[in-house]
């Protein structure tokens, strides 16, 4: 009996037999095995496993299914309302992705005025990035569409949860997205939205060029034609919704997709979905949290780059890109170092730019500065007094921004408590808990110091060189001054009050990652047993098993169509 191997071998030998004679390359196994090299191996296995046929019968064996004038080699995927086959067009000599609908599938007559739809929609596309539709049909009572067979991976491969990119696969990356970001404008301005954008439904060849796939939803901004959503309905994919979709808004404009784009950015830079939650219910209940900054879940994002993202994804569309085609050209200005247009330059900003790209200039004009740094004391003591008080506004503010973590403990310290029972499904939820608990974590450090420069400008009873001791520490590198309990007699008194409030609230939030930290160990534990058991499921040491008996029954002829 052959193993799994040799049977695959002779698949593969079969189709490459079938998929030469279709282009024309080989008319028998005698013409593929004069090509020589592999094609002779091939031809030498084809007639192998037609048990000794001589070459002029071989060329006459069975085609397999059909439907019309398409003869079909491989399933690609299914749906609950179709398939999606490898076939090749007898009439044309070239493969194509052929899309067929089940007899009678879900959604009946409404299912196939989408799949028609779909079909009309994107037969008008000539972008590269945009599946484009050949020709449709119906053969026994299934309607077909033939597209542009695209080789290669989703971006749900390509860019897989849990891969954090360093600087170089980002740029890589957001060369992909800024394609996908053009196509989508060229589909825009003929007046249709894609409305369910995600990684499942970009395709990436071997030479990294992107297709859009998949219109089954897409809606015509321009046609009179009534839609074909239920008004107050849902539907896409909820992680990559913008939050009008989720509430059931009616319409939804090109905007919608530009938010899905933002989406696709941030699992591009960072490794992670923007939204993570467990449930439809919570995802629609944060839809309209601003985005955090993509720069604490990966230090390779710049700052450019993360402010494209969140002004993509932001939940009001008013403040979104305007088109996917601004976006684009953002992304272009990211990847070559230009300012952005998201964020109109400031005087200093555009200076930084103009150095980058004129550095000998940029050195000669900072060498006659020097040569009259002499004549302008004045000007420079002025200049060092500004930048003394812009620093220590920032630090005001780096302070202000801190705050926000204390929600964040306590909204993972309540999640934790969600993560339940211990098992496969669990594992999503658990690992992304796990990467926002160690991001937090890692700002702790930035807490305490902050505390410590709260404290060093308050005043102790008794002790009025407070202040300078702990500046004086802090100047000279030693380690942060542990926190004294509050009491009457050693609480600090703030002369400002919105020092008190920080001091407290900061106190808050290192009381809340203390907690944290406690109960990451528990949630890591309970991740390791859930892989564990994934890895003894039917998904581990049986999926190949399964996998054969799925293709042995859906080859039997007794269960056709199953």
């Amino acid at each position: 009996m052959q193993d799994d191997a040799e049977q695959r071998r002779d698949v593969d030998a079969l189709e490459r037999f079938l998929l030469a004679r279709a282009d024309g390359a080989a008319s028998d196994l005698d013409a593929l095995a004069a090509r020589g090299g592999e094609d002779a191996a091939v031809a030498e296995r084809v007639r192998e496993v037609l048990g000794g046929l001589d070459a002029q019968a071989a060329g006459g064996i069975d085609d397999g299914p059909r439907i019309a004038h398409y003869r079909l080699i491989r399933a690609l995927g299914a749906g609950g309302q179709g398939e999606v086959w490898l076939a090749v067009d007898d009439r044309l000599r070239r493969r194509v992705a052929l899309k067929v609908m089940h007899r009678g599938g879900v959604g009946g007559d409404e299912a196939a005025l989408r799949f028609r739809r779909e079909a009309d929609v994107a037969s008008r596309f000539t972008h590269p990035a945009l599946c484009t539709v050949y020709e449709v049909g119906c053969d026994r009572g299934r309607d077909w569409m033939a597209m542009r067979f695209v080789e290669g991976e989703t971006l749900a491969r390509r860019f897989p949860i849990g891969d954090v990119p360093d600087a170089y696969e980002i740029l890589r990356r957001l060369e992909i997205l800024e394609e996908v970001a053009r196509g989508l404008h060229e589909a825009h301005e003929s007046g249709v939205v894609h409305r369910d954008l995600k990684p499942g439904n970009v395709l990436v060849d071997a030479k990294g060029r992107p297709t859009v796939v998949d219109f089954g939803l897409a809606r015509e901004t321009a046609s009179g034609d009534p839609t074909l959503t239920t008004p107050g309905a849902v539907f896409g994919t909820p992680a990559y919704m913008a939050p009008e979709q989720l509430v059931g808004a009616p319409g939804g404009d090109r905007r919608v997709d530009v938010y899905a784009l933002g989406c696709l950015l941030h699992l591009a830079a960072t490794g992670r979905p923007r939204r993570a939650e467990p449930t439809f219910e919570a995802i629609r209940a944060a839809a309209w949290t601003p985005p955090p900054d993509p720069r604490t879940l990966n230090r390779a994002v710049n700052a450019d780059l993360a402010t494209v993202i969140v002004v993509a994804c932001a939940p009001d569309p008013a403040s979104r890109y305007r088109t996917a085609a601004d976006l684009a050209d953002d992304l272009r200005r990211v990847r070559l170092g230009e300012p952005i247009l998201a964020r109109p330059a400031g005087p200093w900003r555009r200076l930084s730019f103009w150095i980058g790209r004129n550095r000998a200039l940029a050195a000669a004009s900072f060498a006659l500065a020097a040569s009259l740094a002499g004549g302008l004391a004045t000007s420079t003591w002025l200049w060092s007094e500004e930048r003394r008080r812009a620093t220590e506004l920032a630090a005001r503010n780096v302070e202000y921004e801190q705050l926000a973590d204390v929600k964040a403990a306590r909204d993972l310290l309540a999640r934790a408590e969600t993560l339940w029972p211990v098992g496969p499904a669990l594992i999503p939820a658990a690992e992304s808990w796990l990467l926002e608990a160690d991001a937090l974590l890692r700002r702790r450090g930035g807490h305490l110091e902050a505390s410590a420069r709260l404290r060093a400008r308050a005043r102790r009873p008794g002790n009025v060189d407070a202040r300078a001791a702990a500046v004086s520490a802090i100047a000279g590198g030693a380690a942060t001054p542990p926190l004294e309990p509050a009491s009457a007699e050693s609480a600090p008194t703030f002369a400002d009050g919105v020092d008190a409030w920080l001091e407290e609230v900061l106190r808050e939030a290192l009381d809340g990652l203390g907690r944290l930290d406690d109960v990451r160990s528990d949630v890591a534990g309970r991740l390791e047993r859930s892989r564990s058991l994934a890895l003894r499921s039917i998904e581990g040491d049986h999926a190949e098993a399964w996998r054969r008996c799925i293709q042995a029954v859906r080859a039997s002829p007794r269960y056709a169509g199953l």
